[in-house]
């Protein structure tokens, strides 16, 4: 086990690992906190965390709490932008401060079923988090509960929510699936709350129109479509009880489930983005209406996109892409679409889900990598992050191929300094061709070396009064088991092993000019010392060997 730094009254005792352990032990007080940490457990004696407890700890990724825990204060965690995940929250804990996870980097978090949110920016510019499930017990969103959570594209209320109060959701750039659930009990100040509701989430926006538009969309977007209403409010009742009416509604559900409401979404939309998706729930749905596995919402979403970024189970996506091949087997799957969502919007651990899930249950279906990047390249929306990330997934492939680690190591290079130019990138396209070509010539020239190799050393073993004899030349041209066994001996001890190795170190060209203006596009490549060149000086009197 690693060690543990222990901290208690503000004095801190260790052993010689602990400081490069990564593991902090907090036992309660005012202490100063190393900068590497990067999980935090909480000590079963510390009930609250204190006011900004934990905050500005650039490395730490998770934090572990315990049973006894009844209180976190406010900005416990704020600007703790590597924080993944708290694990191991108490239905114990009620109050939780204004802004305590304000700019963390949460990538999702299942709060108690009896919790309450009171405070104020409990999340705000959360910018990895990505869906949201607020408990049942829910009756209001305070202000600024979201705002600027840029990657979050589905939140989860309960019925009973009856206020939402200034800025809850504004610069959700990226919210789809979100429904009000009724005016009732919200008060008169809904029209002023409701004008600002949606600022700047132009997902809604664009698709609804200004804020009040999307107000009054929203309000009814489940007139009429029960099964919706139904998936969208799912996690909040048994699963028995969803059954039940899933059963219930049979009739209507046969006529509305490929339905699409005012967001294009059906119910396996509306159920793929959720928190919680009870398997069986996604059987019924598939078995009911397989259309609506290939079905498209209003922004070209498929439910399968929204699963990976929702971070569902493996065992859901599974189920899915094997409903999807059962059903479809030759529909091809929008996957440039989807990388490009999702590249402009979530963390890079989403885009390799939906990369590792297209290798592994759809690998005859491929994605035009340079079509892809130059489109992104030149629509400047992609983070850098996420570019270098799809540079890097769609090279390496090549680059594996290329046996010589320091063209390998160049090319990494190259891509870990990416910046937002489409002269850079074409760089280093062109200068992976060049160096997919030159490793070509030398693989074929390591051949005919290793023959040469070869011929040499059998012309070594024999004498040369024998090898001028009429029966050593028929001898040559037999297949028996000796002359077969005889030849494999040779080529296991003529040395190629060794020599190819440095010869071709030698044949790697010490330069390749590959010039490239950045601002006037690729200009001229020429090799310094010419492979071919190289190549014959080394081989000439190897081939001629007898």
């Amino acid at each position: 086990m690693n060690s543990i730094a222990s901290v208690s009254g503000g004095s801190r005792q260790h052993d010689d690992n602990e400081s490069s352990s990564g593991f902090f032990l907090y036992a309660g007080g005012t202490v100063a906190i190393p900068d590497n940490v990067i999980h935090i457990r909480i000590d079963p004696s510390v009930t609250t965390l204190p006011r900004k407890a934990f905050n500005n700890l650039p490395q730490l990724r998770e934090v572990s709490l315990h049973e006894g825990m009844v209180e976190i204060k406010e900005k416990a965690f704020m600007n703790c932008h590597s924080l993944e995940r708290i694990n191991d929250i108490p239905p114990s804990l009620t109050p939780i401060g204004k802004f305590a996870f304000s700019d963390s980097g949460l990538l999702s978090l299942d709060l108690p079923e009896a919790f309450i949110i009171q405070s104020q920016g409990l999340f705000n510019n959360c910018n990895r988090l990505c869906n949201m499930r607020l408990p049942p017990s829910t009756t209001q969103m305070p202000e600024m509960t979201f705002c600027d959570c840029t990657s979050l594209f589905s939140v989860e209320i309960p019925e009973g929510v009856n206020r939402i109060c200034a800025n809850a959701l504004s610069d959700c750039h990226t919210l789809r699936n979100f429904a009000i659930p009724s005016l009732d009990g919200m008060g008169n100040d809904m029209a002023e709350t409701f004008g600002n509701m949606f600022h700047h989430c132009h997902a809604l926006q664009n698709l609804l129109g200004h804020s009040d538009l999307a107000k009054q969309a929203l309000l009814h977007r489940f007139d009429n479509l029960p099964a919706h209403q139904l998936m969208y409010f799912q996690s909040y009742y048994p699963i028995e009880t969803t059954h039940a009416r899933l059963k219930a509604l049979r009739n209507e559900l046969n006529s509305t489930i490929n339905q699409q409401d005012c967001l294009g979404m059906t119910p396996l939309h509306i159920l793929a983005c959720s928190r919680r998706i009870p398997i069986e729930l996604l059987r019924a749905l598939v078995e009911a209406h397989p259309e609506s596995l290939v079905s498209e919402d209003a922004w070209g979403a498929l439910p399968i996109l929204y699963l990976v970024w929702g971070d569902a189970s493996s065992e859901i996506i599974q189920f899915v892409c094997h409903s999807i091949k059962s059903h479809y087997l030759h529909h091809i799957l929008p996957w440039a679409s989807m990388v490009t969502t999702l590249s402009e919007h979530v963390p890079v651990r989403y885009m390799q889900n939906l990369l590792d899930t297209q290798k592994t249950f759809f690998p005859d279906q491929s994605i035009e990598w340079d079509d892809l990047i130059d489109t992104l390249v030149k629509g400047k929306s992609v983070s850098i992050e996420s570019l270098r990330f799809l540079v890097n997934y769609s090279t390496a492939d090549t680059l594996r191929l290329i046996g010589i680690r320091e063209w390998r190591d160049n090319i990494t290079k190259l891509i870990e300094s990416l910046p937002r130019c489409p002269s850079y990138f074409y760089y280093i396209r062109i200068k992976l061709a060049v160096y997919t070509v030159e490793y070509r010539k030398l693989k074929d020239y390591s051949a005919i070396l290793e023959l040469a190799l070869w011929k040499h050393r059998i012309g070594q073993m024999i004498p040369a009064t024998k090898r001028s004899s009429a029966a050593w030349d028929r001898k040559k041209k037999s297949n028996t088991y000796e002359s077969v066994k005889y030849r494999k001996q040779c080529r296991v001890t003529c040395g190629a092993d060794s020599v190819i190795d440095h010869v071709l170190s030698y044949l790697v060209p010490a330069k390749e000019s590959v010039q490239v203006c950045v601002n006037r596009g690729i200009r001229s490549h020429n090799s310094r010392h010419s492979l071919g060149s190289k190549y014959l000086f080394v081989t000439k009197k190897l081939i001629n060997w007898d």
